[in-house]
């Protein structure tokens, strides 16, 4: 499975208003506390006497960025815009191989067998094997569930901070000229670099996830014939793999959108 639905769902939002409240309402709440700010800046310079224009400019500076913000953020998904095309490019499907190479296996099990009596001396002869590879069939299906359903839910969540942070543009600047909220501004361009950087590391996680796999099976992998043992062996370490592969990459996932978080705050 290959995650070209994440884009979909970017589209979709586009034209799909979640919050049910506009762009326009924010850029207008926006407007509006800064229109208070400026009568609040005036206001002291009158009564101290003492008028000061750079107070004013600066503050409808941010006016002016407020009411381009349409234009900043999507000057700025064009630059991140590479990040969303590598991540319908990605794909997680390292538990599709391993199923495609227990088939494989079983299939090396029954070579030669041409009738039903055959298949049933193989069978029986090779009873534990083959349970262990069923076993492993059933576990890597729940484990591929699992491990998708946990990948999307960290790129879905990913794609709505993006579409919430973009939503508080106008608000972080406005709220930003105040004496209370003079960061926020700040906090919200590093949070939303943050969330393009969590992007890059989530392709990563999935495509060094592939490689843990291999190193991990080929441990187990045997120059031999193809004996039953051998056969018992590369069972084990298909086991072993889903279970190591799965593990490693919850923590991941879990590590690396905490670390990113932590940096960009």
């Amino acid at each position: 499975m290959d995650f070209a639905f994440i884009n979909e769902l970017v589209r979709l939002l586009e034209s799909n208003n979640v919050f049910k409240f506009t762009f326009t309402g924010a850029k207008i709440l926006a407007l509006g506390l800064l229109l208070f700010r400026i009568l609040e800046t005036f206001t002291k310079d009158f009564e101290g006497q003492d008028p000061k224009m750079g107070n004013i400019l600066t503050i409808l500076g941010y006016g002016a960025i407020i009411m381009c913000s349409d234009w900043v953020i999507v000057s700025i998904e064009n630059v991140f815009a590479g990040v969303d095309v590598a991540m319908q490019n990605s794909s997680s499907d390292s538990f599709s191989q391993l199923n495609t190479q227990i088939s494989t296996k079983l299939d090396l099990i029954f070579k030669g067998a041409k009738r039903w009596y055959d298949y049933i001396g193989i069978f029986f002869g090779s009873i534990y094997i083959i349970i262990m590879y069923m076993f492993a069939l059933l576990l890597g299906a729940c484990i591929k569930i699992a491990d998708l359903s946990m990948t999307a839910s960290y790129l879905v969540i990913r794609i709505f901070i993006v579409k919430l942070l973009q939503f508080l543009f106008p608000l972080a600047i406005a709220l930003s000229t105040y004496s209370g909220t003079q960061k926020l501004f700040h906090t919200w361009i590093l949070r939303y670099i943050g969330v393009f950087i969590l992007g890059i590391a989530y392709i990563g996680i999935i495509n060094i996830m592939s490689l843990v796999q291999t190193t991990v099976l080929s441990q187990f992998e045997s120059s031999g014939a193809g004996s039953l043992y051998d056969t018992g062996l590369f069972g084990i370490g298909i086991l072993v793999a889903m279970v190591v592969t799965f593990t490693i990459k919850v923590k991941l996932f879990s590590s690396v959108t905490s670390y990113v978080s932590g940096m960009f705050q």
